[in-house]
């Protein structure tokens, strides 16, 4: 059984989620709202990633990547990905487009989709005001798990030297 953790974490200019993965089993998932003073937003995001870190110990802080034109998302993802560092964390940016790739072959298209797709994963997280966030949250940390844990067992799989 493999308990290595993760966090991972998306964030938009008003609402962050966090979701914690122990091995291939989702453990926590968490939504925090923003405040709308950016001092007070900044605090709620090194507080979220850094209660996290002490929880959970996780090795990766996985983050959705924001849009350039999201200009508070990207300075509290920064933020994150940096307390994350601060912490102990290995932040790991993971971009829409890696995760419409990874979800489905042909690729997805939209993000609906792509939370449709987690959606069916974990049913149980339908239905609340936030789900969108916490879904995206998801999504990036199955993602993140399953690439860490498939490089793990090649690195660790004598066989992988002879190819």
């Amino acid at each position: 059984m493999n308990n290595h953790c993760l966090a991972a974490c998306a964030i938009t200019r008003r609402v962050a989620a966090i979701a914690i993965f122990r091995g291939m089993r989702l453990e926590y998932t968490k939504v925090l709202q923003l405040q709308s003073v950016s001092d007070r937003a900044q605090e709620s995001i090194s507080g979220l990633i850094s209660w996290a870190a002490d929880q959970f110990a996780p090795e990766v802080l996985a983050l959705l990547s924001v849009e350039a034109s999201s200009g508070r998302g990207v300075t509290l993802t920064e933020l994150a990905a940096e307390t994350g560092r601060t912490s102990g964390l290995v932040p790991w940016t993971i971009s829409f487009d890696e995760l419409f790739r990874a979800f489905a072959e042909p690729p997805l298209r939209s993000r609906r989709q792509l939370r449709d797709a987690a959606q069916g994963i974990w049913p149980v997280l339908n239905g609340g005001r936030n789900d969108r966030i916490v879904l995206d949250a998801v999504a990036v940390g199955l993602y993140a798990q399953t690439e860490r844990l498939i490089r793990r067992a090649i690195d660790s799989d004598p066989a992988s030297d002879l190819s």
